[in-house]
């Protein structure tokens, strides 16, 4: 399934990596731009 989550703060975070280890595809989108997706993907 794709799934697309706007937001990487507590809720956003953790829903995001929940996803992804069930083998789902996630993107992530976020206020602070792509700067701020990169530092929360590492």
């Amino acid at each position: 399934m794709k799934i697309g989550v706007i937001g990487t703060g507590n809720i956003g975070g953790t829903l995001a990596r929940k996803l992804t280890a069930a083998g789902d595809g996630v993107s992530v989108a976020n206020s602070r731009g792509l700067e701020g997706v990169k530092a929360f993907a590492a």
